[in-house]
């Protein structure tokens, strides 16, 4: 496992390339799974998830060479990236079309539980059992984190020097990028997250004079994390916030992009000016939607990995939750272009990923509580 600093790179592997096979077509669509478990009876599971879409359907193709059944797969756009569905699935909350509920970050999820759309999750007690982390599982075991990301910092190798690469958030407001900062959209996603974040670990007061600043510093807003790497890659901006799956994905199409990681010795004073105090990262979830379509069925099945409950075998819900939780879907994220960060004890330091020695010290329920607030702020000094 490399450590990421500024400008340290990771190299691709094809582990995934060789493991999977890319599927293709539209956001919805529906999957025959081949078995070596016994399944629901009317072997159909709808999954929701905000993952992009090339990686979900190759981590499908894996599940359907050990599994039974249909799962039905919704997505959800590059714009509006886990909030469409987010907002989908409340609308549904009287009649739940979806069983499980996977997303590439947490406060939607969090944000589920709260309105007690989630049931508990039995697989919880058994990752106790293996030393996960106690942040990462949710209240009343209602969700799950896993495969982790980071925000980072995204610049351009060929307009801007290794050396002076930013790593803080104060250094984008350095006059050499007036006009050259890009970040996506904070309604949505990640980047909705991280503002939430800078509420959480600096106030609002501090977080409003900030994004001010950035505003009155010719800050340019694009519709999603991957824009803004392709936007920092054609030179139109010189430096931008994004996640490092984005990265990754720059790097593999041959664009001048790397990353820095937020440092965390930042003791930066003044109103236009936040502390850095390392980067946040943010964990895939999962979870089981309340009285979703397969529990109305009921169908049956407690236990993950075992023989289920009353001899009807363990569900569908319950296997394909067992799965994303697993270590081998775990080293799979970890070798594919994603590059996701294992949080299973010890699986970390087998693979070659990013390594964050101090990342931003928040509680993700603490995060998702401001995000209200994040929201009003960034409406007031942003415009958008």
């Amino acid at each position: 496992m490399r450590e990421q600093g500024r400008g340290v790179g990771v190299t691709r592997r094809g582990a995934m390339s060789r493991l999977l096979a890319m599927g293709a077509g539209g956001a919805i669509s529906m999957w025959g799974l081949a078995s070596c478990r016994r399944a629901s009876p009317e072997g159909e599971v709808s999954l929701y998830s905000s993952v992009d879409e090339p990686l979900l359907r190759e981590v499908m193709d894996v599940y359907a060479r050990e599994h039974s059944g249909r799962v039905l797969l919704v997505g959800d756009t590059e714009a509006t990236k886990t909030t469409g569905l987010l907002q989908r699935l409340v609308a549904e909350r009287e009649n739940p079309r979806c069983d499980v509920w996977w997303s590439n970050e947490a406060f939607s999820t969090i944000g589920l539980a709260k309105q007690g759309m989630l049931e508990p999750l039995s697989i919880a007690s058994e990752l106790r059992s293996i030393g996960w982390p106690s942040e990462l599982i949710g209240a009343g075991d209602q969700w799950v984190g896993f495969a982790q990301r980071a925000r980072v910092i995204v610049y351009n190798t060929a307009r801007v020097a290794r050396d002076a690469a930013p790593t803080s958030l104060s250094e984008l407001l350095r006059e050499e990028f007036r006009g050259r900062v890009g970040i996506a959209r904070p309604q949505f996603g990640t980047t909705r997250g991280h503002m939430a974040a800078l509420v959480a670990a600096h106030g609002g007061k501090r977080t409003r004079a900030y994004l001010a600043a950035l505003k009155g510093h010719g800050l340019r807003i694009y519709d999603g994390n991957s824009l803004i790497v392709r936007a920092v890659a054609q030179g139109e901006i010189d430096v931008g916030l994004t996640d490092t799956d984005d990265v990754f994905a720059g790097q593999r199409n041959g664009w001048p992009v790397e990353f820095t990681l937020e440092r965390a010795d930042d003791a930066a004073i003044g109103s236009e000016m936040i502390p850095s105090i390392g980067p946040l990262v943010i964990p895939n979830t999962v979870a089981r939607i309340k009285n979703g379509p397969e529990s109305r069925r009921g169908v049956g099945g407690a236990g993950v990995g075992g023989s289920g409950v009353g001899g009807r075998g363990v569900s569908g819900a319950d296997a394909l939750v067992a799965f994303l939780l697993s270590e081998k879907h775990e080293r799979l994220l970890a070798a594919s272009e994603a590059r996701n960060i294992p949080v299973r004890p010890g699986l970390a330091s087998e693979v070659e990923t990013v390594s964050i020695a101090r990342p931003m010290a928040v509680r993700l329920e603490d995060v998702e509580s401001r995000i209200d607030e994040a929201l009003a702020i960034v409406a007031e000094t942003l415009g958008v």
